[in-house]
């Protein structure tokens, strides 16, 4: 009959316990590379739902802003439209989104845009006899968010060719062509 040491044993068992070097090293390598092809899909996602989620707080002030004209049949003259959209129950919360450090919904005198007006065609000034204009601001954007916001409203017809210039045609607007700058966004005219 064999007998089996006590001491032996053990040592065995506490053995196989653990993991050795190259299999760890193995584990984070996989780790690593799962990591970096996963990376850039994440954040590509991130900032395609800041854009979409963007895009339906716009509409949801266009909306707000038709409402509005159409039961007062005229625009008030202010800074912040949003708010005065809000205290009169025609949106839920003002405009805010996650592109810049800054939005506002503005009733401005002329043809809005900071004075250049829209154009809707890419050509023709259409609020150019505009006695007011309902425009969105965002501020400190970047050039690239920008130009992304400009294709899902405008699309690629009335946006800029590429993320690093103007881009002064559609119903949005920027001027900086680089860094960060104020974007605005058409919402309605009278």
């Amino acid at each position: 009959m064999k007998t089996w040491n006590v001491n032996q044993t053990s040592c065995r068992n506490r053995q196989r316990m653990g993991f050795t070097m190259v299999e760890m090293v193995g584990v984070l390598a996989v780790i690593a590379i799962l990591a970096s092809m996963l990376t850039p899909k994440i954040l590509s996602a991130i900032n395609d739902a800041r854009l979409n989620s963007t895009v339906g707080s716009l509409n949801a002030v266009k909306a707000a802003t038709v409402n509005y004209f159409g039961k007062y049949g005229n625009f008030t003259n202010t800074a912040n439209f949003d708010n005065l959209l809000v205290s009169l129950e025609f949106l839920e919360r003002p405009f805010d989104c996650r592109l810049g450090s800054g939005a506002d919904v503005q009733v401005v005198s002329g043809p809005g845009a900071a004075g250049a007006g829209y154009k809707f065609d890419g050509i023709t000034t259409n609020t150019a006899s505009a006695g007011v204009v309902v425009e969105c601001l965002i501020s400190n954007v970047y050039i690239a968010d920008a130009w992304d916001l400009s294709r899902r409203i405008d699309g690629d017809s009335l946006s800029a060719t590429n993320s690093s210039t103007a881009d002064t045609a559609g119903r949005v607007v920027y001027s900086y062509a680089t860094g960060k700058g104020t974007v605005y966004i058409y919402m309605a005219h009278r």
